[in-house]
């Protein structure tokens, strides 16, 4: 099952008014407060083996009213040529609080690396901070903005592994976080990782990064053994893209449709998803109403 699959789903079966063509299926990491939108190609059963503990994330499902799909998240968006060496300058936070101005380069084979801005970015003084091949992108809330993260410019972002949370030391080399008060380099950079991402996901870079990282070839992901309960959820703020595409306080004609909602996982060893519960929430907490399963 797909992102695009469960959006179908509840344009169906919900009772407000949903738009299949333009719903967006987000990604919400609750304890550091970052979000993605998922593509529409993304396999859930993938999405979720990403997940150390369930109730750390949740599934959000938003319509921004454009009556049409964001073109990177789907498969006609996928960059068709293998992506060339970018660099930005850009301030990076590993730290909560802490920020330094860095020199982020992407490398065709999807590695990003960090450098201090001295005029001399050499080996010895250049540090990896992870593969595309494990690593997806995000945005940070706006009350996470504003709170915690607090970066020192208006487009943020952040760059987390999807592997499972346990095999890390630490949040710190979990989660990476990125800004810029640049709106083109916050779009260039966004556009560079997400279409690298989505290349890799459907295949097109697995044959092409090879050669380029020895034993460090990209492979696919073990599916699990057991299949998880997962509860999901919507909360009104709104969620900000790179620039603002998707920030429904900065383009009123794009209302969100939030609800809440839950999806189960049953039986066949974890395999796939074989049911889909929507459920409405009461302000309180309190749920109303069910919706039909799969």
């Amino acid at each position: 099952m797909t992102a695009l699959d469960i959006v179908q789903h509840a344009s169906k079966h919900w009772p407000s008014r949903i738009n299949s063509d333009s719903a967006v299926l987000l990604e919400y990491f609750i304890s550091v407060g970052i979000q993605r939108p998922l593509r529409q190609f993304e396999r859930m059963q993938d999405v979720m083996n990403s997940w150390t503990h369930d109730r750390q994330n949740y599934l959000i499902l938003i319509d921004p009213g454009t009556g049409s799909a964001e073109a990177e998240l789907t498969l006609a968006g996928i960059p068709s040529q293998l992506p060339r060496k970018q660099s930005w300058v850009l301030e990076y936070s590993q730290k909560v609080g802490k920020w330094d101005k860095r020199i982020v380069t992407l490398h065709p084979s999807g590695l990003i690396t960090q450098a201090a801005r001295n005029g001399n970015v050499d080996a010895a003084r250049t540090k990896e901070i992870g593969y595309l091949s494990d690593c997806d992108i995000y945005v940070p809330t706006p009350a996470k903005v504003r709170g915690k993260i607090k970066p020192p410019r208006r487009f943020c972002f952040a760059v987390k592994s999807q592997q499972d949370m346990s095999c890390f030391g630490s949040l710190c080399d979990y989660v990476h976080f990125f800004c810029t008060h640049d709106r083109q380099t916050a779009d260039t950079f966004y556009a560079a990782v997400q279409g690298w991402r989505s290349r890799y996901l459907v295949g097109g870079l697995r044959e092409d990064v090879k050669g380029k990282r020895g034993d460090d070839v990209p492979r696919e992901k073990e599916m699990p053994s057991k299949a998880k309960g997962v509860v999901v959820s919507t909360t009104q703020a709104p969620f900000t893209k790179s620039a603002g595409q998707f920030d429904t306080s900065l383009s009123p004609e794009r209302r969100n449709v939030a609800m809440n909602f839950a999806l189960s996982l049953n039986g066949g060893g974890g395999s796939r998803l074989r049911r889909l519960d929507l459920e409405r929430a009461d302000p309180r907490g309190g749920k109303v109403g069910r919706g039909v399963a799969m």
